[in-house]
């Protein structure tokens, strides 16, 4: 099998794994959001929240040396198990020492308890088998996958049968628990490989993995000080609206892009000491991403009040503002996510440190500067912040990695005149604006129409005069050509 075959057949795993547990996950969600109230999705988010951030901490990142590099010995993979087994149990005792401190902070007394619960639980994950490494970098995610969806659907069922005796936060707790230990015994039984306790120090290892650590933890304030700061601001309600908003909002880029750019990583992995096709490769995915990823940012604009109404539910109320505000930060999250993957490759690691910390530094900017009325408000300058960050890493890019401005504006520009013209059809033609379910599958369908005829008509005018579309617009030509061949075979064939 070929490094294309092989990426495809990764990419193929990676979507339909994330989506087979994403589908399981929405309608889990959809039941979830009926039965328990905001509140308790707000506490176990901060939980969460604590936990996540204490955890960072512990992630030395073996898969992306192993990917990156190209290799990974037995006794790396048993160092940085073992290095995760001891920083993930120093992170849980300091989790359960500071449980009551860290509840009081944001005054939810019953937030204590749920921290020391969850981040006991969460220490046994250390113990999953490291192995699975090797597979990731061989692009071999079908047996990953299957334990993942495997995992995942055996947490709702959980989940659920709780919630519906118990409707509160410990419902969700108790399919967080199952997960782990499923996982666990799962990780072992699909890859034969059992690590060794070795704190041997591997300077090389250690050295990018630093840097690695250093730029995991400032993304994640980036992506998650914001829950934080909401439960400063207002309540464990609001944090529960905010992040069912988020979830929604940034929906196509979790479940994905998120999946492509898995594959994509030990893909390009390939070309590493090839700048030149790395850097085409890489603006041709940039290409595919936000063809698909500025259309759903619309979308998510225009059918919000309509999905909190219907899919969401009365005690959601609220909810959509904040989910249309927060859609944008699929830009910066998509730049960077795939922007770092070159930076790890040319060995600037270091230097990538700061294009996560381009949102944060804007988020901190924003919360020492203003003052929000409510979670609303607040979750639109967040949009704001978000949109600004994407664009100063886009100049970032240019100067640290010589990423094309060119080439970046071609990417963004032809779905974005697609989408604007998607965005000025439901502002001056028409929008259906009836908040049941037929109002809001009209709205989809009609944006989709529309983003697509014109996205097409703008792909044939301007694959001549660029590669990068060029090489897309062959592959919608194949693709049509293999579709219309599929159909005539079919009609002759039931004829």
């Amino acid at each position: 099998m070929n490094i294309q075959q092989k990426l495809f057949s990764a990419y193929a795993w990676n979507v339909a794994g994330k989506w087979g547990a994403r589908l399981l996950g929405i309608g889990s969600t959809l039941i979830l959001v009926r039965l328990i109230n905001p509140e308790s999705f707000g506490l176990v988010a901060l939980a969460t929240f604590y936990i996540g951030l204490f955890q960072v901490f512990t992630d030395i990142s073996a898969n992306r040396y192993a990917i990156a590099k190209g290799k990974l010995s037995d006794e790396q993979l048993n160092t940085n198990w073992s290095y995760g087994v001891v920083l993930r149990l120093t992170i849980t005792l300091a989790l359960v020492l500071s449980s009551e401190f860290l509840a009081s902070f944001v005054n939810e007394p019953q937030l204590a308890l749920l921290i020391v619960v969850i981040s006991i639980n969460g220490f046994f994950a250390s113990f999953n088998n490291v192995g699975l490494v090797r597979l990731e970098s061989e692009l071999d995610f079908k047996r990953i996958t299957l334990l993942g969806v495997a995992t995942k659907f055996l947490s709702i069922v959980v989940t659920v049968t709780v919630a519906f005796y118990y409707p509160n936060h410990w419902a969700l707790i108790a399919g967080g628990i199952v997960s782990v230990w499923f996982y666990l015994v799962g990780s072992y039984l699909i890859y034969p490989y059992s690590p060794r306790f070795s704190l041997k120090r591997d300077r090389e290892l250690l050295s990018f993995s630093s840097f690695v650590l250093i730029r995991g933890i400032v993304r994640y304030f980036r992506n998650k000080a914001d829950t934080f700061f909401v439960a400063r601001f207002f309540n464990a309600s609001s944090v529960g609206k905010y992040n069912i908003g988020l979830e929604f909002a940034s929906l196509p880029f979790s479940e994905v892009i998120m999946p492509a750019s898995q594959a994509m990583f030990p893909g390009l992995a390939q070309f590493r000491d090839d700048r030149a096709q790395l850097f085409d490769k890489t603006y041709k995915y940039f290409a595919m991403v936000y063809m698909f990823v500025i259309p759903s940012m619309v979308g998510i604009w225009v059918i919000a009040e309509q999905f909190t109404n219907v899919i969401l539910g009365e005690k959601w109320v609220g909810t959509g503002p904040i989910m249309a505000a927060l859609a944008v930060m699929m830009l910066p999250y998509t730049l960077t996510g795939i922007s770092n993957n070159l930076y790890d490759f040319l060995d600037k690691t270091k230097a990538s440190i700061f294009n996560d910390a381009i949102g944060l530094l804007l988020l901190l900017f924003l919360v020492f500067t203003f003052t929000f009325d409510d979670v609303g408000e607040f979750a639109e300058y967040r949009g704001w912040v978000g949109f600004s960050a994407f664009v100063i890493a886009i100049i970032y890019n240019r100067l640290m990695i010589k990423l094309s401005l060119r080439k970046m504006l071609l990417v963004i520009g032809l779905p974005s005149i697609a989408g604007a013209v998607m965005y000025a059809f439901f502002q001056y033609v028409y929008v259906n604006q009836e908040l049941t379910m037929v109002g809001m599958l009209v709205n989809m369908t009609l944006g989709a129409l529309i983003y697509s005829g014109t996205f097409l008509t703008l792909l044939k005018l301007v694959s001549p005069y660029s590669a990068i579309w060029r090489f897309w617009h062959e592959k919608v030509n194949s693709l049509t050509q293999h579709l219309y061949k599929k159909v005539r075979t079919w009609q002759k064939s039931a004829g």
